[in-house]
């Protein structure tokens, strides 16, 4: 099994691949597409700022868990940050980094792009 995937890797490059598809910007376009209530989270963040879970799954009508899986994403991939608050030590917010606010305002064919930058700024 080994052998073949070494060969495998070899014969594409190098790069490491996820059937057969290398896992780069386009891989997390597709990813932030599979996830369920990434587009309403990002928009609701956009447009109403700094939100805690329940109420984005209240207002989104979303499960929680799938709220939370959504944000778990988002968080991976730097497009949001969770914020605790000082004066209630119980309350998260999340509320979208830079490169978020980006990803909402350019057109989706950019995407790729921005993702690509936001992988290459955390990675350093």
């Amino acid at each position: 099994m080994t052998s073949q995937t070494g060969s495998r890797n070899k014969a594409y490059g190098g790069a490491i691949h996820y059937r057969f598809v290398e896992y780069d910007a386009y891989s997390k376009v597709h990813d932030l597409d599979r996830r369920r209530a990434v587009l309403p989270v990002l928009i609701y963040l956009y447009g109403y700022g700094p939100a805690p879970k329940t109420t984005l799954s209240r207002l989104l009508l979303y499960r929680h868990e799938t709220i939370t899986k959504t944000l778990d994403t988002l968080d991976r991939y730097g497009l949001v940050i969770l914020r605790k608050e000082r004066w209630f030590p119980y309350r998260q917010a999340y509320e979208l980094t830079p490169f978020g606010r980006r990803l909402v305002e350019a057109p989706i064919h950019e995407w790729p792009l921005i993702l690509d930058a936001v992988g290459k700024v955390t990675a350093s």
